[in-house]
């Protein structure tokens, strides 16, 4: 075949051409991480947070619905995925035969939990800008139980703390009482609850400078720049058929529940209402099931739990 001779101009041209051919074929399709992308930031040591933030305006918008699905098909996953290859792993989990779940210890002296369990603190980093997380009483007007979660000033953080114990000791119609009492125990274990919904609640923590943190061994929940808490949601029976008594750990302590539910509690007082001030911008709040109801947590661009003191 004849070689064929080009001139400088014409090579540069075909040069120029196969680059934007190259370029073309490496840029791929968005995805619907790519069009929603949040920039999260993490704490660093010695870098404090300017408390300007603390009362900049509050704007707060959600994510696109598909990348919130996107995101719970991804935790979810992972979450299964840690059950199918750990099945209970550490030292601790061992105790309760992975039947383990989280209580939540009085905040009085000598009520903390004992050297038989576990102490577990998850600390979160919840909006800056004029959060309103806050602990108050329930009912609405009544002090708050003291339990051990607090809220820390003046960025207004969480911290929660729970106790392992063993899962098998409660059961969905407790007592004293003669009729429904919904509640709910971290989960900690792999092990099936009898008559328990698991309950996963996704929080977007805050995005810049995020100083989210956990003592403990957590698993199955999740504490990076975001939190995933997972739940055993016990369902009461109506009418009430007998019942269990709450177990004695030889500690105070409490459920997630609704105080206002008398059935639940021997305590005239010894409720709590905590809420959680999520992410401002895009927020991707979920729960799963999405369509569950209880009313121990509700579930929002925000977060309320209650807390009902049982021993």
């Amino acid at each position: 075949m004849k070689a064929k001779n080009y001139t400088p101009a014409c090579a540069l041209l075909l040069a120029a051409s196969f680059l934007l051919s190259a370029c073309s074929n490496d840029v791929e399709e968005p995805t619907v991480t790519d069009s929603f992308q949040k920039i999260e930031t993490s704490y660093r040591d010695g870098v404090e947070k300017d408390p300007a933030t603390f009362t900049a305006d509050k704007n707060e918008t959600s994510a696109p619905v598909e990348h919130i699905s996107a995101l719970k098909e991804k935790i979810l996953a992972e979450i299964n995925s840690l059950q199918r290859t750990q099945g209970r792993f550490r030292v601790q989990t061992t105790l309760f035969d992975g039947y383990d779940v989280g209580v939540i210890p009085s905040g009085y002296v000598g009520t903390d939990c004992p050297s038989w369990s576990e102490r577990i603190t998850i600390m979160m980093d919840c909006e800056d800008s004029q959060s309103a997380t806050n602990i108050t009483g329930d009912p609405a007007g009544s002090a708050p139980w003291s339990s051990s979660w607090s809220v820390s000033w003046p960025n207004k953080n969480l911290t929660m703390v729970f106790c392992r114990v063993d899962g098998r000791l409660f059961h969905r119609d407790m007592k004293p009482g003669d009729g429904y009492f919904d509640y709910m125990v971290l989960r900690l274990g792999w092990q099936s609850e009898e008559y328990a919904t698991v309950v996963t609640r996704y929080f977007d923590n805050e995005d810049s400078g995020n100083d989210n943190n956990y003592i403990g061994d957590l698993s199955p929940n999740i504490v990076n720049s975001n939190t995933t808490l997972s739940f055993y949601n016990y369902k009461g029976e109506y009418p009430h058929t007998g019942g269990y008594s709450w177990p004695e750990l030889g500690f105070s302590y409490g459920v997630f529940g609704r105080h206002t539910n008398a059935q639940c509690c021997l305590f005239t007082s010894g409720g709590a209402r905590v809420y959680s001030d999520d992410e401002d911008s895009r927020n991707a709040n979920w729960l799963s099931p999405s369509n569950w109801y209880t009313n121990t947590l509700v579930a929002n661009s925000n977060t309320t739990m209650y807390i009902a003191r049982v021993k």
